[in-house]
C-alpha cells in the first residue's frame, strides 16, 4: 500500500532545511538528505528527486517531470555537457556532431557557460565557474518559492555541489591535467612522425 504524505508536510520538512551558502562545507552529504526525504516526499516527488544529479546516465534518461526546477535543471545540465563534449571534439579535430540530439539548445547561458569555461587555461577554475553559474541558475530557478517541493529539489542540487568542491584540490587538479597534457602531446607527436 502506498503510502500517503500530505505536501502540506512539505512545510515542515523546508522549515527544518539549513541554509546552504555556496563556497561552504555541506551540513551532510545528498546521500543523508536523500534518506531524510524518502519518508517526507510523496512517491512521485521523491521519484523526480532522482533527476537532481550531475550523473549523465541519469539525466540522458530522463522524462518530463511536473517540476519546472528539475526540467530546467535537466536541460541546462545537458547542453552545458554537451556543448562542453562539442568544444572538445573540435578542437581535438575530430569533427563536429552535427546530431541535434549531441547538443541540446534548451538552454543558450549553458552554451555561453561553456565556451566561457572551455576558453579557461585553469581545469580547476573552469569547474568552480561552472559550479558557480549551476548554483545562481538553481537560485534563479527557485525565484520566491518558499516552501513548495522545488524547495527541496533546488537543496539536493546545491547538497551535490557543495560536496562536489570539496573533492576538487587545486594542486592535484593542475599536476593530474599537466600528465594528461603532456601524455596528449608526446601521443600527437607520434602521429605528426608517421
Amino acid at each position: 500500500m502506498d503510502k500517503k504524505i500530505d505536501k502540506k508536510s512539505y512545510y515542515f520538512l523546508v522549515s527544518q532545511l539549513p541554509w546552504l551558502q555556496y563556497g561552504e562545507p555541506a551540513p551532510y552529504t545528498p546521500q543523508e538528505f536523500l534518506e531524510q526525504c524518502e519518508c517526507a516526499l510523496t512517491k512521485n516527488d521523491f521519484e523526480i528527486l532522482q533527476y537532481c544529479t550531475m550523473d549523465m546516465s541519469v539525466l540522458d534518461e530522463a522524462v518530463h517531470t511536473e517540476s519546472h526546477l528539475v526540467n530546467t535543471w535537466i536541460a541546462r545540465e545537458r547542453t552545458l555537457r554537451y556543448s562542453l563534449t562539442q568544444l572538445r571534439s573540435i578542437k581535438l579535430k575530430r569533427g563536429r556532431h552535427d546530431d541535434h540530439m549531441d547538443v541540446p539548445h534548451d538552454s543558450p547561458r549553458a552554451e555561453a557557460v561553456a565556451n566561457a569555461a572551455f576558453a579557461m587555461n585553469n581545469p580547476l577554475k573552469a569547474e568552480l565557474m561552472m559550479d558557480k553559474s549551476r548554483w545562481e541558475t538553481v537560485d534563479a530557478l527557485l525565484g520566491g518559492e518558499l516552501f513548495t517541493v522545488n524547495v527541496i529539489f533546488a537543496h539536493m542540487i546545491k547538497l551535490i555541489l557543495m560536496q562536489r568542491r570539496v573533492l576538487f584540490k587545486e594542486e592535484e587538479g593542475q599536476a593530474e591535467f599537466d600528465a594528461l597534457y603532456a601524455s596528449i602531446a608526446q601521443e600527437a607527436n607520434k602521429l605528426l612522425q608517421y
